[in-house]
């Protein structure tokens, strides 16, 4: 994703929003990649009409508090008896407040049948999906009593923040009485809401372990079979055009610059399969795009855009459309020991048209 910081002099400090109005100072081009493979920060030069225009620094973090998963056993004890003939056959309810004070239900759990003291399955929730990740935002607690005909009859409810009921956050409530709000006169209690247990959870991600020190490697696999179509010919996937780029450039173009610039090295392993190579014109399942089978690696996206064009004009392409051998090979790359201190993530790209024809050996 890339990204463009302008900063400006602010001349008409009463039109502060209209940039119009305002002396640009210098722009600086990035991607996201940039930011987030940068370590502490990045600091990059601003330029104005191609000029140097000064020095800009970027620090950037994710939102942490929207980052876990909340866990939860919820009981309930003394339930108001809503059945003539028996107990009740509870459920309950989880709703968010929203602007303007109206309440949205985020979860809804199964009924229990007859009984007044309840132990509902445990559940979890994102916390962006209980209260949009404000911790302080108020939830209402409803438990209702499950008729057949779908009349339900509300038992009590009772509100509390997230905050309030997790101990991580420094929450102390373990239980909550239950009112029903259509019960006149004094307020009665209907039962008692109780929190088993609450726990709120990190949930670690890409960025996480980037920043952590995890290794980020790169592999690619170029389909060069028959079934592409001769690259002389318009209809060809690898057709060569001294006016626009085939559609195996800008797929690798378009996925890989995406992906290279978190490969810590930019060393990325590139083969080919589905060819008849040189002398002997054999087929070959994976072979390097570089020809060079001691070192297939080679640099960035632009290193992997040549080794494809040299590839395209110096193979046959043939068939038929294998793929174990070339994830045979991904996989001694990916097979190095990792430890809690030196952890490495493998993504292999593999750019193909056509239906895989060792389907069986593959999912092996």
């Amino acid at each position: 994703q890339n990204l463009q910081f302008a900063v400006y002099d602010v001349d008409d400090k009463h039109h502060v929003d209209n940039i119009d109005k305002q002396q640009l100072l210098g722009t600086m081009e990035c991607t996201l990649a940039e930011i987030m493979t940068a370590g502490v920060h990045l600091t990059k030069s601003l330029r104005l009409q191609g000029n140097p225009a000064g020095k800009i620094t970027i620090q950037a973090e994710e939102v942490q508090d929207s980052k876990f998963i909340v866990h939860f056993e919820l009981s309930a004890t003394k339930l108001e008896k809503k059945d003539f003939f028996g107990k009740s056959d509870p459920y309950i309810e989880i709703a968010k407040a929203q602007e303007g004070g109206a309440f949205t239900v985020v979860y809804r759990s199964q009924h229990i049948m007859k009984t007044l003291s309840p132990r509902w399955p445990a559940f979890q929730l994102e916390i962006q999906k209980l209260c949009s990740g404000d911790w302080e935002r108020t939830l209402q607690f409803s438990v209702w009593d499950w008729n057949k005909s779908g009349n339900n009859e509300l038992i009590g409810i009772c509100s509390a923040s997230p905050k309030d009921i997790c101990p991580e956050r420094g929450g102390q409530i373990f239980n909550l009485d239950l009112t029903n709000p259509s019960h006149k006169g004094k307020k009665k209690s209907t039962g008692v809401l109780v929190f088993t247990s609450v726990r709120a959870t990190p949930v670690y991600s890409f960025v996480d372990y980037i920043r952590g020190g995890c290794q980020i490697s790169l592999i690619t696999a170029v389909d060069f079979t028959a079934s592409n179509g001769h690259p002389s010919q318009p209809s060809s996937l690898h057709y060569t055009s001294p006016y626009q780029e085939n559609e195996y450039v800008l797929a690798i173009r378009s996925v890989a610059s995406v992906l290279a610039p978190y490969d810590s090295d930019q060393m990325i392993p590139a083969f080919g399969f589905g060819a008849q190579l040189p002398p002997d014109w054999e087929v070959s399942h994976c072979f390097p795009l570089n020809f060079n089978y001691q070192n297939p690696e080679v640099y960035g996206v632009q290193g992997i855009l040549d080794a494809y064009q040299y590839t395209l004009h110096n193979v046959k392409l043939h068939g038929p459309t294998n793929f174990s051998s070339f994830l045979d090979r991904a996989m001694q790359y990916a097979s190095v020991q990792e430890n809690q201190q030196s952890q490495s993530y493998f993504i292999l790209l593999v750019i193909t048209d056509g239906e895989i024809t060792d389907m069986a050996n593959t999912v092996d």
